[in-house]
């Protein structure tokens, strides 16, 4: 791992700040609008950006052309951004909407780092194509240690990473082409760094730029440069499309059965049941690097789930409409379908008895006295505490899909918000 002093990340972040541009208006992003990154020198240069509802383009942090914002993730705040900063050394840095650097998560090998997830356990996966590998950040020690590496680069380039929703397995896109003679792929790498099934590959999978997981329908999403360019992994590998999204770079799961596509010169939404276009920001002079939706990942676990133990739920919501009003957190274990909201939004969650059981008050003792249940505070902000009893054999493994929503009557639907949705895994 690269040293770096305190007084060298104090003088980078000095160069940083002269960069920084008020967004339009001196506006900043809410919730529902796009973050994205931009490498290229074309238009108005390098930088994090973000586009409202109306098309409305903000700057949030202009680089010099050195350093490129090369993947883009909601922080644990929900409120900042993780942005993957390539720039000798490498970095991954917390990002305020304001443009200011607030920490140094970690340095990164220089290697261009191109994709972005958090894991489970709080820690943060980059892959890099220089090094060939994908990289574990542990936020709190800086620690950097090597989750998968793919080896030579005739064997194709890492060049995206996530995690799949119902195994908490790690998803890897190799760029491969005819071109350079190397096989283009989407792995399945389980926690120990092994390859544990290859999902897709050759000619059809060429040059993938982006993977990630589609909640509605339990399947892998990924973007490419070849045509169709937006596409799930369908059964046996076989190509899924969805939409052409010329250079298409980066893609997003919305919250309505839907996803936000970045490609060349714009970013559009794409209905995922149907492929066709419901909007799009036309964006001349970009290539978004990765696309962010502002404040849709409020829910987030600390702790262990196992026997004996407690998993804390921390609900961060960033809307502020949020503020003092209930919520009500339950568990599944079904994933898929979830409900439909009459607006057209997602439970990401399916109705079984554990369900009904977390509504009816059944599992309170369980959440410590119903914690489940609540108000959330003046910041949007709560806690729920599920205590696993002891006693239970650590060999049975149970898996499990949390999701948070607030009750607004002035919301559609009478919802505020619907959180994004948690894996977690007991043995109860």
């Amino acid at each position: 791992m690269t040293a770096m002093t305190a007084g060298t990340f104090a003088t980078w972040l000095a160069m940083v700040a002269l960069a920084v541009l008020a967004a339009a208006g001196g506006a900043q992003p809410v919730v529902g609008d796009l973050v994205f990154g931009k490498i290229d020198t074309t238009g108005p240069g390098p930088g994090l950006y973000w586009v409202d509802a109306a098309g409305r383009l903000g700057t949030i942090l202009r680089t010099d052309g050195g350093r490129f914002p090369n993947a883009v993730a909601m922080a644990d705040d929900n409120r900042a951004l993780v942005v993957a900063m390539s720039g000798s050394p490498d970095r991954l840095l917390q990002v305020a909407v304001d443009g200011s650097v607030t920490t140094l998560v970690g340095v990164l090998p220089d290697g261009s780092p191109n994709g972005l997830a958090r894991d489970q356990d709080g820690s943060w996966l980059v892959s890099a194509s220089l090094v060939n590998a994908v990289f574990r950040v542990d936020p709190g020690t800086q620690g950097l240690t090597t989750v998968y590496a793919h080896g030579p680069e005739s064997r194709g380039i890492v060049n995206a990473v996530a995690v799949e929703g119902t195994t908490q397995n790690y998803l890897v896109g190799i760029y491969g082409s005819t071109l350079s003679s190397t096989t283009a792929s989407v792995l399945r790498v389980d926690r120990s760094g092994a390859v544990a099934a290859t999902l897709a590959t050759g000619a059809s999978w060429e040059e993938i730029s982006s993977v990630g997981w589609d909640w509605d329908v339990g399947r892998v999403t990924t973007t490419k440069f070849t045509a169709p360019e937006f596409v799930r992994v369908g059964p046996g590998g076989a190509v899924a499309t969805v939409a052409a999204v010329a250079g298409a770079n980066a893609h997003v799961l919305a919250g309505d059965r839907s996803f936000w596509v970045g490609g060349d010169g714009l970013v559009r939404r794409i209905d995922a049941q149907s492929g066709g276009t419901v909007q799009t920001h036309v964006l001349p002079g970009f290539l978004p690097t990765a696309v962010e939706i502002y404040g849709h990942r409020p829910l987030r676990t600390t702790g262990s789930a196992a026997s004996g133990q407690t998993l804390t739920f921390h609900l961060n919501s960033a809307r502020p409409a949020d503020a003092g009003k209930r919520f009500v957190l339950a568990f599944s274990m079904v994933s898929v379908p979830g409900v439909p909201l009459p607006d057209g939004r997602m439970v990401r969650m399916g109705v079984d008895t554990f369900v009904i059981a977390n509504a009816g008050g059944v599992l309170s003792p369980l959440w410590n006295g119903g914690t489940n249940f609540g108000v959330l505070d003046a910041g949007g902000a709560a806690t729920a505490r599920l205590t696993i009893p002891a006693g239970f054999s650590t060999s049975a493994k149970f898996r499990f899909y949390a999701v948070f929503v607030t009750l607004d009557p002035a919301g559609p639907s009478g919802i505020g918000t619907v959180s994004n949705v948690v894996p977690f895994t007991t043995n109860l």
